[in-house]
């Protein structure tokens, strides 16, 4: 959520943010990316850029599936106008079997790899990292499947920690 709240801050002249979103607690993703924007952590951008919203798509779907559930539409519109992916989706509950963090973290995050490679405008593939525990494991799994893409990618995997933020890039 931080990510997208500075980007929108902080550079002015951002394109269209696509926002994949799976539907959740009865929301659908459009509802999900309102009451994602509707947080406190907006209240600064929406001061200084009320218009930020315009720069915001929400695309339905998930990336525990393998095909994403994407329509074509926005297939085709990431294939025109992406140029950098974040990848922050990762199941962080501690308390998840094994199964659900390896499909989640590991076997999501190779469908991202997948989708990048569709990109034709992509210049970078940026995974955000986090915690430890199952969580840990899956993907410390994850960041030796991106790894796996240096050769066709440009890929950078950014651990945010309490303090600091510490990017790195993993093909270096």
């Amino acid at each position: 959520m931080t990510i997208v709240e500075k980007l929108l801050r902080s550079c002015p002249d951002i394109g269209t943010i696509y926002v994949l979103v799976r539907p959740k607690r009865g929301l659908d993703p459009q509802e999900r990316l309102e009451d994602y924007v509707s947080n406190v952590l907006f209240s600064k951008v929406r001061g200084e850029r009320p218009d930020y919203a315009r720069h915001m798509s929400v695309i339905a779907g998930d990336v525990s599936s393998p095909d994403f559930r994407l329509s074509e539409h926005d297939m085709a519109a990431m294939r025109r106008e992406v140029s950098v992916v974040f990848h922050c989706a990762a199941n962080v509950r501690f308390d998840d079997s094994l199964h659900q963090a390896v499909t989640t973290n590991v076997v999501g995050t190779n469908c991202m790899l997948q989708l990048a490679e569709l990109l034709p405008n992509l210049q970078v593939f940026l995974l955000l990292g986090n915690l430890p525990n199952t969580y840990a494991f899956t993907k410390n799994l994850t960041e030796k499947l991106v790894a796996t893409y240096c050769d066709r990618l440009h890929i950078v995997i950014a651990s945010p920690s309490i303090g600091e933020w510490e990017p790195g890039s993993l093909c270096d």
